[in-house]
């Protein structure tokens, strides 16, 4: 970063004038501020926070493979957009990826926000929405398992530790199959 320091070219003028340079970061403090004025375009409405979990036994396949973890953005985004779709309204959402828990732990999921309202499709006017929580569960639930269901080669779940069972796509689609009748948590946090 730094800063230009500019001093006036006339014979005897001691007139200087500092500039800061710019770096241009969003982390930077200075830098970061004016970006973040720029982009603010969120409507003033409530919001709805939503985390996306998964059972522990599909953390594996999502290790060092940010292909396939950038693809859970949509299955969190598809649960949202198809609900609202059904209502005949368009939200604004934004996400976040973790990778680890509160204690440092493995543990990829998704952070959903998403407005509690959008647009009526129909006639352009605001409503307010509210999200099913088993419904929304159901759809991420389907979601993730159909991501991972053609994704045999590409995941090798043979190799990893714990699942030298699966060794070909039939004990792959059975693995698959029994995730429909774990635990999968969706946290609806308070409205904002």
């Amino acid at each position: 970063m730094g800063v230009r320091c500019y001093c006036c070219a006339s014979p005897g003028c001691t007139h200087s004038r500092f500039f800061c340079q710019s770096c241009k970061s969003k982390a930077c403090s200075a830098c970061g501020m004016k970006s973040t004025e720029q982009q603010h375009v969120l409507p003033n409405c409530e919001w709805q926070h939503i985390t996306f979990t998964m059972p522990h036994f599909l953390w594996p396949f999502f290790n060092n493979n940010w292909p396939l973890f950038n693809d859970l953005f949509r299955c969190a985004t598809r649960a949202m957009l198809r609900w609202a779709r059904k209502q005949g309204i368009e939200v604004g959402i934004f996400c976040a990826r973790h990778t680890y828990g509160r204690q440092l732990n493995q543990h990829p999921h998704i952070h959903v926000s998403v407005t509690r309202g959008g647009l009526d499709a129909m006639h352009g006017a605001w409503r307010s929405l509210f999200f099913k929580k088993k419904a929304v569960e159901e759809i991420w639930q389907s979601s993730v398992i159909r991501l991972l269901r053609p994704s045999h080669v590409r995941i090798m779940p043979g190799m990893l530790p714990g699942l030298d069972h699966i060794r070909d796509e039939l004990q792959w689609r059975r693995y698959m199959q029994a995730q429909y009748g774990r635990y999968w948590k969706v946290h609806f946090a308070k409205k904002t």
